[in-house]
């Protein structure tokens, strides 16, 4: 009997779902067909199971990780391609083996890294093919059946060793990096220090006027081109991650002075004024980057004067609490100048970029400024921003997260500004550094160039100059002769400035001598270098004239030590004091550094010593009534006295008739009161003319 086959087959009835079909024949008793029967099953679920499985397969193949899947046993029963290759076995030599094969030979590592099961990530070290022991990064999670129990486990490993060897070689890269700004750094800034300096001491001469406007315009172009290199290192540092920023208590009132000084004159001469206002409860005491939160402001206010042609500029500066010990410090800088659209406003704090093309061939910059500011901003856990209109001037603000100061009190909303002013020369009508006059110096720089911008710039406040041309000839000298101040720069040949002030500071007798780092390299590193070695403060190259005086006023009057008094001494600092810079019999500097430059102490000091009464009548009384004990005692404490206020001669006078007294030898005392006597009258008139001549008011009294 013939009969028809049973047909299998699939159909697609609907989209997205797929059955497998049975169709056959139907018999009767007679076995006569009279029909057809058909089974449909879906397998929809089945298919795409199958699909999914394919896809996954494929992409376990292809994926850069590498991964390996093996049963509960840990015997492998798949690994990639990548998994090949990371340990130098073919999936055939794999398959079938315990995950043990990979462990490393050392029986302690092999117990300190056994094979992972259950879930698990974290660093594993396995063994190559080759022999080689590497770190891997190891991420594994078990396979379970319907019912719960671990069949298998499928784990996926990174090498680490790869990883470490690019840390290494990032490192190494941002070491080369560093070395490199700092090479340059000095490099570009020591032939500038040059244009600049020789500028300077060529304007403090007579020049007829021709000459004095190309020299001028020298300098200003020395000065722009400054600023260009300086915002490229600035940029290169911060994207190197080399800008450390301090933490340090600062006076915030005075950080705002100090900078509207740097721009005033340029906005006087456009007729635009400069003013600043604070909010009520602005501190006047932080704790922060004082030096930081100045560059960004002087960007603002450099800013705001070049785009400026009328009306005014001003700083607003509030704070808000943040918690207990910390304020966000909110400064901007509103002015009436050309103001910028919208767009023009997207891509200010963008490096390189200006809100338009024609600006730089207007007013100059490289569209870094800006940059930097908001990456510095950025540092110090804060923001920038602007807000402006075409024709309606622009408001650019900064924030940065500052610390509480201790003794901090608040900043008056009407308080003045621009309490500080510039040095410059002698009877300038500026800051007064006659005190200066005399200072021993000695300057150790090999650069002829640098050599003589300093010694120019020494010499106009009459200081007495003394120069070595490598570290060995600046040790020699500072041994051999007694100096005040030493300035010492980096790098030299034969000996650098670092190890010269180390071998410096060996002897016992040079260990308070201020040494002065003249140093290109602005860098953190270079920094904590100096400090190191015992330098006491840095001098940048170039030189800006008023921070070469400033600096060196500070420590030749001893104020370099005077931060260790606190807030405690800043009613004895004496600012306005005058003082002579030199008196016959009486060491001015000298005394200063004894009361850690503090003029007003010094001041009550020589007021002190010159309300003595007439010592040299009672000590002729006590020798003439044969009191010897207490022409002794008198003698002492005039010695004492006088060397406080290092009146040298009275104090040489007073102990060598101590000594005479001491010994009974009242003949030889005689002659030496004679001498006291004339020097005590000197130094006695002079000291009263400095105490009267003070300008103290009865606070500082």
């Amino acid at each position: 009997m013939n009969h028809t086959p049973i047909l299998l087959g699939k159909q697609k009835l609907r989209d997205g779902e797929t059955f497998l079909s049975t169709k056959g024949p139907v018999y009767d008793h007679h076995h006569r067909l009279i029909g057809l029967f058909g089974i449909a099953r879906d397998i929809t679920a089945r298919k795409q199971a199958e699909e999914q499985l394919r896809w996954l397969n494929e992409a376990v193949r292809q994926s850069t990780a590498a991964i390996v899947v093996s049963d509960s046993e840990h015997r492998v029963q798949y690994a990639n391609p990548a998994y090949e290759w990371l340990f130098g076995y073919s999936l055939a030599e794999l398959q079938g083996h315990n995950l043990s094969i990979l462990l490393p030979d050392d029986p302690a590592l092999r117990e300190e890294n056994p094979v992972e099961s259950g879930n698990f990530e974290g660093q594993k070290l396995r063994r190559t093919k080759d022999g080689r022991t590497i770190s891997v990064l190891v991420k594994t999670a078990p396979i379970v059946d319907a019912n719960g129990a671990t069949i298998g486990y499928v784990s996926a490993k990174t090498d680490l060793t790869q990883l470490k060897e690019a840390e290494v070689k990032a490192e190494a890269a941002n070491r080369a990096k560093s070395d490199f700004l700092a090479t340059m750094s000095h490099e570009i800034r020591t032939p500038m220090n040059g244009v600049i300096g020789l500028t300077h001491l060529a304007l403090m001469g007579d020049l007829a006027p021709k000459q004095r406007e190309y020299i001028e315009g020298i300098g200003q172009s020395a000065q722009h081109l400054l600023t260009i290199i300086n915002d490229i290192l600035d940029l290169s540092k911060i994207e190197a991650e080399r800008i450390e920023l301090e933490n340090v208590p600062f006076d915030l009132a005075q950080v705002i002075d100090d900078t509207l000084v740097v721009v005033k004159n340029d906005a006087a001469a456009k007729g635009v004024s400069v003013s600043v206002q604070f909010a009520p409860d602005v501190p006047r005491k932080l704790v922060g980057d004082p030096l930081r939160i100045g560059q960004v402001l002087l960007n603002y206010l450099n800013n705001a004067v070049k785009f400026t042609q009328q009306g005014g500029i001003s700083v607003k500066v509030e704070a808000e609490p943040v918690d207990r010990d910390d304020l966000l410090l909110r400064i901007s800088v509103i002015d009436s100048g050309i103001g910028l659209t919208r767009e023009q406003q997207g891509d200010l704090f963008k490096p390189f970029q200006q809100a338009d093309p024609s600006i730089t061939r207007k007013f100059g910059g490289t569209g870094l400024g800006l940059a930097i500011a908001k990456r510095l901003a950025e540092l110090m856990n804060g923001d920038v921003g602007v807000e402006s209109g075409v024709g309606h001037g622009s408001t650019f603000w900064f924030t940065a997260l500052v610390g509480r100061s201790a003794d901090s009190g608040l900043i008056s909303p009407t308080e003045p500004t621009d309490r500080r002013t510039l040095a410059t020369q002698p009877g300038s009508g500026t800051k007064d550094y006659s005190i200066l006059w005399g200072a021993h110096v000695l300057l150790a720089d090999d650069d002829p160039t640098n050599r003589t911008v300093a010694v120019g710039l020494l010499s106009a406040m009459g200081m007495e100059v003394d120069v070595a041309g490598d570290g060995k000839e600046a040790v020699e000298k500072a041994v051999a002769k007694d100096y005040e101040i030493v300035l010492m720069d980096m790098r030299m040949p034969n000996m650098d400035g670092v190890t010269a002030t180390r071998l410096i500071r060996e002897r016992e007798d040079l260990a308070d001598l201020p040494i002065i780092a003249m140093t290109a390299n602005v860098l953190k590193a270079q920094k904590e270098e100096c400090l190191a070695a015992g330098m006491s403060d840095f001098i940048g190259k170039p030189f800006d004239p008023a921070e070469f005086y400033t600096i060196i006023h500070k420590w030749v009057t001893g104020l370099g030590d005077a931060p260790m008094f606190g807030a405690a001494g800043e009613a004895l600092f004496g600012e306005g004091i005058h003082l002579p810079s030199h008196i016959d019999g009486l060491d001015i500097r000298a005394g200063l550094r004894r009361v850690a430059g503090m003029r007003a102490l010094y001041i009550q000091t020589l007021k002190s010593f010159s309300d003595r009464g007439d010592v040299i009548a009672d000590l002729r009384r006590a020798v003439a009534e044969q009191d010897i004990e207490r022409a002794i005692l008198e003698a002492h404490s005039l010695k004492g006295a006088a060397g406080m206020i290092e009146a040298g001669e009275v104090s040489r006078f007073a102990a060598e008739l101590e000594a005479a007294l001491s010994e009974g030898d009242i003949v030889r005392s005689i002659p030496l009161l004679d001498s006291l006597d004339v020097e005590w009258a000197s130094v006695l008139k002079a000291v009263k003319s400095v105490v009267d001549g003070s300008n103290m008011t009865p606070a500082q009294q």
